[in-house]
């Protein structure tokens, strides 16, 4: 997996990234594939701290790469505490 630059803006580490795409109770949002046509997605997941992230992956043909990562806005973090739970 790579990481983008933009990936740390908001100071997380590359740890607590990794922990929430590895969240088994994780959820994903569609997003609109980016300008050179890579499907992108923004995964909605805990770190081991229980700190809920939304974290941006595009796909790319030989790689995933994260370029965004931050605290989950508070839609996310309702979304993932109800739709978490029933899985």
């Amino acid at each position: 997996m790579r990481f983008f630059d933009s990936a740390f803006k908001h100071g997380l580490t590359e740890a607590q990234i990794e922990q929430a795409l590895a969240d088994p109770l994780r959820i994903y949002e569609e997003l609109e594939d980016d300008e050179e046509g890579n499907p992108q997605d923004m995964t909605i997941g805990k770190t081991h701290a229980e700190v809920i992230l939304e974290v941006g992956v595009k796909y790319k043909p030989a790689e995933e790469c994260v370029f965004h990562a931050d605290e989950a806005n508070a839609q996310r973090k309702d979304r993932y505490n109800k739709e978490g739970r029933r899985r």
